[in-house]
């Protein structure tokens, strides 16, 4: 039975960074330019999205997507390691034997197969530090240890009957400017609030929950290509309602903010009290 393990996916999907539909064909074909078998569990996961952004994280890391199998970039395909000369914390030899499935250079996350088992074990490479890290035994024990990846001061709206006037309402109370309105940076419009401060400007972050499935930049070359690639809508939060929003502050306006908010008859509600946050629960 196939795991339901396709809320890992960020929502909406970078459309760019998300390969062709998985094939027998690609996976064979990676894992002979490697040398090892693919664990089960990450084939699996790459079935229900071939690669991308994710919407968990490891705790303390910025982990942020998972390689998918295919021709674009970012793809899984064997490290240059010996490019990494002294950084290495390990063997040039052994170093072979790992297999980047995230990471910048700075940092690599890695299918570790130094053990020679069925299954490897999942090991962060720092060459800033040159040192490395044992995360997990297998790719299946990583899984369980992501954690959904959301700003502990992110607060909740179940609906916002009219946005412009909501904002307008909030700008007045806040000695704020409705300073910006764009969907280019993420797929799905984001109004920020904006007070000139004396040392550090102050500003309120307003984005719906309810987001395209997926997204592409107009000037991407591949543009014409991907925008129909997933059509429709879908949460970015399980456990919060189509209709909400979610509101961020700079951390010096935020008591400001809840106050309005109380004000208003809106009782405040985090993001991460939200109940639906279970990795493999519904999308």
């Amino acid at each position: 039975m196939k795991h339901a393990i396709h809320p890992i996916w960020d929502v909406p999907a970078y459309l760019p960074h998300i390969q062709p539909e998985l094939s027998d064909e690609a996976v064979l074909a990676v894992e002979n330019l490697i040398g090892y078998k693919l664990p089960f569990e990450y084939l699996e996961l790459l079935k229900a999205q071939n690669g991308g952004g994710i919407r968990w994280t490891l705790p303390d890391q910025v982990h942020n997507s998972i390689r998918g199998i295919g021709p674009h970039y970012p793809a899984l395909e064997p490290c240059d390691w010996t490019a990494y000369g002294e950084w290495l914390p390990m063997s040039a030899d052994d170093a072979k034997k790992l297999v980047p499935f995230d990471g910048d250079g700075h940092w690599m996350l890695c299918f570790d197969y130094r053990e020679q088992n069925p299954s490897p074990s999942i090991t962060l490479v720092d060459t800033e530090s040159v040192s490395e890290e044992s995360i997990a035994g297998s790719f299946a024990e990583y899984l369980v240890l992501l954690e959904p990846d959301v700003n502990e001061s992110t607060l909740v709206l179940s609906e916002i009957p009219e946005i412009a006037g909501f904002l307008s309402k909030l700008a007045t109370a806040l000695g704020m400017e409705i300073d910006s309105h764009s969907d280019w940076g993420y797929g799905y419009p984001s109004y920020r609030l904006l007070r000139e401060g004396k040392e550090f400007p102050q500003c309120v972050w307003l984005s719906p929950n309810l987001v395209p499935r997926g997204y592409v930049r107009e000037e991407d070359p591949r543009y014409a290509e991907l925008k129909d690639l997933l059509p429709g809508m879908l949460k970015r939060y399980p456990g919060v309602p189509e209709a909400g929003w979610l509101l961020d502050a700079s951390e010096a306006i935020l008591p400001e903010l809840i106050a309005f908010l109380e004000s208003n008859g809106i009782a405040p509600v985090y993001l991460t009290d939200c109940h639906g946050l279970s990795l493999f629960g519904d999308a």
